[in-house]
């Protein structure tokens, strides 16, 4: 017989609804990201790209995906407008995030040093 109490009905329908989106919620991000990350650092940028492209659709909090898959496109000196976007997506989801403001500001001075520069721009 299990004696631990047992929450009224009314607040078991309340907890029957929470619970679906907290068990959905830790965690698509982390462990996308920590994917991404790998098959970056084991030289498959492409697929991490990917990897992270996909995960951005269905992540409940894709700040930390826009801001990496940034990061990726900017160290592979590729794609800077879509970097930008990328990260004022993830400033405006995460306001107070010192690292996504300090890579915006990173590939916007790069896109400026581009624009009075074009040879500075890797081929390929």
């Amino acid at each position: 017989m299990d004696s631990a109490p047992r929450p009224p009905p009314e607040s078991r329908a309340v907890l029957a609804r929470i619970q679906p989106v907290r068990r959905q919620e830790p965690a698509a991000t982390p462990s996308a990201l920590q994917k991404a990350i790998g098959l970056e650092q084991s030289g498959q940028t492409r697929a991490a790209i990917a990897a992270l492209e996909d995960a951005i659709e269905s992540s409940p909090d894709p700040a930390p995906l826009f801001n990496r898959l940034a990061v990726v496109l900017i160290r592979e000196d590729r794609e800077l407008a879509r970097a930008e976007a990328l990260l004022r997506k993830a400033v405006a989801l995460a306001p107070n995030n010192d690292v996504y403001e300090e890579n915006l500001f990173r590939v916007l001075g790069l896109q400026a040093e581009r624009a009075r520069n074009p040879n500075l721009r890797r081929e390929g």
